[in-house]
């Protein structure tokens, strides 16, 4: 009786110690298993993580030397375009724009009142020259003893009539190139006379004489 009192005193010893190393082992096993998922899931946040960090940077990101290079690059662009949209208009214009000289001749005279230069004329036809867009009577001049006021005038001596606003005049003894106000001409053929007038009746020279056409 005493030695099956003693077996059960050591029984329940053996069995709380087993459980309890149980119950450790559980513990020890359960940490391992959580430690282990732990890497795991810190692991694939280390890749995604490099993944952003060496995806392009955007926007904003953009240092100041990398958004004055996009300027730098964008203005070129735009100049160029701009410069070829002016050249394309420049060369189209001046391909329109043509000029004519209609030359009278020289010659001289020192009349008191207004006569007629001889040699000094031609024939103009206004309508061959489409739309204008300036017309203008130029005239080189001189006057030899820088003594006088001369006045040179465009005469239409087909319908008698002055050209209006073709009058020109000087004073000195200095060459000039006089050059009128525009004016128009009259749209049929036409007989177009030099006349010149002077002050205190002196020689005067017309070196050229003659008709600037510009049209558009």
């Amino acid at each position: 009786m005493e030695n099956t009192s003693g077996n059960r005193s050591l029984v329940k010893p053996v069995i709380i110690g087993a459980f309890t190393l149980m119950f450790v082992n559980l513990l020890v096993l359960d940490f391992f298993i959580f430690q282990n998922k732990y890497s795991n899931l810190k692991g694939n946040s280390d890749k995604e993580s490099e993944v952003i960090k060496s995806a392009p940077v955007l926007g904003n990101d953009c240092s100041p030397n990398c958004v004055a290079r996009i300027d730098e690059a964008l203005s070129s662009y735009k100049s160029s375009i701009g410069n070829a949209s002016v050249s394309s208009d420049l060369e189209e214009q001046n391909a329109r724009v043509k000029e004519y000289f209609v030359t009278f001749g020289a010659g001289s005279g020192n009349f008191l009142d207004w006569k007629d230069v001889i040699g000094l004329s031609a024939y103009v036809d206004g309508s061959k020259y489409g739309k204008t867009e300036k017309i203008v009577f130029e005239v080189a001049a001189r006057i030899p003893n820088a003594n006088q006021i001369i006045w040179i005038v465009l005469y239409n001596a087909t319908d008698s009539s002055y050209v209006w606003d073709s009058q020109v005049t000087m004073s000195g003894g200095q060459p000039k190139l006089l050059v009128s106000k525009p004016f128009n001409l009259v749209n049929a053929n036409k007989l177009y006379q030099v006349r010149l007038k002077t002050e205190v009746g002196d020689n005067a020279i017309i070196d050229q004489a003659r008709l600037h056409i510009i049209t558009e």
